[in-house]
C-alpha cells in the first residue's frame, strides 16, 4: 500500500474497519428515589428539546426513577452526545444499553466520516451528496457522502458545486453556548446530534463535531 492511501486511512479509516454495536444505546443523566423529581428533570431536559424520558429500575430493594435522553446506533454517537451533555446541560452523562421496554420512536445513527487533519474544504454539496477535500502529509483526497454510505476517493467525480437549499428537516441551535443539531421529528422537535450543521438531505445530518466530521441519520426503531 502505497504512502498516500495509507495517509488518508489515517483520517478515514475508523469506521471502514470498526463492528456495529450490538445494542442501541442511550444516556442516562440522573437516577432519583422520587419520582416527582425525575419527572421534573425529564421535562425540563425535553422544553430543551432533547428526547428526554423516565423509566424505573430496582437497586438493593428500594426503586429508582431513571431519567434517559435519545436512542443511539452506536457507542460513539452516544458519548459524542454525553460529552455535549455532561457539565454543561447535566452534571453527568453516561452511555448506557437502552431498554428493550423503551418507546421512542426515532435513533439516531451516528458515522465518523474522517477525523480533521489541518486542511479540508468542502467542493461539493448538491442534493444527495457531499464532497470533502482532504489534505494530509501533502498528499490530497477526498472523502464523499452519498446515499448514506461514506467513500473514499483519489478524485472526486463531481464538478464543484455548492447548494445552498438543504432538503433536510434539520436545523441549528445553541444549548449552553454548544452547537445542536435538531430535527422535526413525526413526534416533534428533538435533539439528533451536537455539533456544527454542514448540510443534510431527507434523514441524515453532516456536522462538525469539533475532532471529527459526521453523519448523523434518522432510523426508525421498529
Amino acid at each position: 500500500m502505497n504512502l498516500k492511501v495509507t495517509s488518508l486511512i489515517l483520517i478515514f479509516g475508523y469506521f471502514t474497519i470498526g463492528l456495529a454495536a450490538p445494542a442501541r444505546w442511550t444516556i442516562q443523566t440522573v437516577a432519583l428515589r422520587d419520582y416527582e423529581e425525575a419527572t421534573a428533570v425529564a421535562e425540563s431536559l425535553s422544553t430543551l428539546g432533547y428526547q428526554a424520558y423516565t423509566e424505573f429500575a430496582m437497586n438493593n430493594g428500594s426503586q429508582y426513577t431513571r431519567v434517559r435522553i435519545g436512542c443511539f446506533e452506536t457507542r460513539d454517537g452516544a458519548e459524542r452526545m454525553a460529552t455535549h451533555l455532561r457539565g454543561a446541560v447535566t452534571a453527568s452523562a453516561v452511555p448506557q444499553h437502552l431498554s428493550p421496554e423503551t418507546t421512542l420512536l426515532h435513533c439516531t445513527d451516528s458515522e465518523v466520516g474522517f477525523f480533521k487533519p489541518n486542511s479540508w474544504s468542502i467542493v461539493y454539496a448538491g442534493n444527495t451528496a457531499i464532497v470533502f477535500q482532504v489534505e494530509i502529509f501533502d498528499h490530497r483526497g477526498f472523502v464523499e457522502y452519498n446515499n448514506g454510505t461514506w467513500h473514499l476517493r483519489m478524485k472526486s467525480e463531481y464538478q464543484e458545486l455548492l447548494s445552498s437549499e438543504p432538503l433536510g428537516p434539520f436545523f441549528q441551535k445553541l444549548i449552553e453556548d454548544k452547537p445542536l443539531v435538531f430535527a422535526h421529528l413525526s413526534e416533534g422537535v428533538s435533539a439528533v446530534c451536537p455539533g456544527l450543521l454542514l448540510w443534510h438531505t431527507q434523514n441524515t445530518a453532516i456536522v462538525d463535531d469539533g475532532d471529527a466530521i459526521v453523519s448523523c441519520r434518522i432510523t426508525q426503531i421498529p
